[in-house]
């Protein structure tokens, strides 16, 4: 699995690059999201289930959030973030390194990009105010406020936010 993620990343990182934006990790929703800002200043979000130790209690452990905090991620190249973490061998990295290759291909699926490609790409309008969880690209060039999604999430569960 690590080596297809791994040759992934690399094939993705050809074509996009980007750094890392922000990081969310839930305590009793069993996923991370990632938020990668490409060069021309886009921001593409990503999500992986995840399951890690200090699910479910009250609060994230002392050393749980310590070592996330200790990541020092935010601001560097996505294509490193994600091929140093995937190495690791706990849940939490390889589903951070997962989410955050997921937010840095979510720009191949953007109408641009696919009809550069020659595709043809029919839009259909968002639901639920744009609630969906990986929003779209809107305006100059930004992302539907993510701010908003994690404090919704918020209401109901722990949470990490870098």
């Amino acid at each position: 699995m690590k080596d297809l993620i791994l040759k992934t990343a690399k094939e993705v990182n050809n074509i996009v690059s980007g750094s890392v934006d922000d990081i969310v990790a839930f305590n009793y929703l069993p996923c991370v999201i990632s938020y990668v800002k490409y060069d021309d200043g886009n921001i593409g979000c990503g999500g992986c289930a995840a399951v890690y130790k200090g699910m479910g209690e009250e609060k994230i452990p002392l050393d749980l959030f310590n070592a996330l905090n200790n990541l020092d991620i935010a601001g560097k190249d996505a294509y490193e973030v994600i091929t140093e973490l995937i190495k690791k061998e706990e849940m939490l990295f390889n589903s951070i390194a997962i989410s955050t290759l997921s937010a840095l291909s979510y720009k191949l699926l953007s109408k641009d990009f696919l009809e550069k490609e020659e595709y043809r790409v029919d839009e259909r309008a968002n639901f639920a105010l744009n609630m969906s969880c990986f929003g779209d690209l809107v305006g100059n060039g930004k992302m539907i406020d993510k701010m908003m999604l994690w404090q919704l999430l918020a209401l109901h569960t722990g949470h990490f936010h870098t």
